[in-house]
């Protein structure tokens, strides 16, 4: 047993990812079935659940949402237990990548491509992509 409180774990990861409860747009589910301001979910959040039951304490449909970011719930595999628990996973809206790395992969007929792939400035942007991808 784990016993966390919601509102000083989420206030943790706000600062983990750099950021304020200025920065936080709304919470709410997901769908945006129920949406509530940082100020109304403060009055709620300050409460403790345990992370480590079996089953979520917290709703999974549950997010902080701010401009281009949100924390979700998610199940997570303690590294130094093995135990999986609760707790908040911040996403954020992907970024296109530089426009000196970016190149056409997709094709609207089959010759194109076919095309493009006997091109070999094709083959040495595909090649640079996989690199970043697979290497880092």
């Amino acid at each position: 047993m784990a016993v966390v409180n919601l509102l000083e774990e989420t206030l943790e990861k706000l600062a983990r990812c750099g950021l304020t409860t200025r920065q936080v747009g709304w919470v709410g589910w997901s769908n945006g079935w129920q949406v509530v301001s940082w100020e109304t979910f403060v009055q709620f959040a300050n409460c403790e659940y345990d992370n480590a039951a079996t089953t979520p304490q917290v709703h999974h449909e549950l997010v902080v949402v701010g401009e281009s970011w949100w924390l979700e719930r998610d199940l997570v595999v303690n590294e130094s237990s093995g135990e999986t628990q609760e707790e908040w996973v911040y996403r954020s809206i992907p970024e296109p990548l530089k426009k000196a790395y970016q190149s056409q992969f997709f094709f609207p007929f089959e010759k194109d491509e076919l095309a493009a792939l006997a091109d070999p400035d094709y083959q040495a942007d595909l090649n640079k992509l996989r690199r970043l991808i697979y290497e880092g």
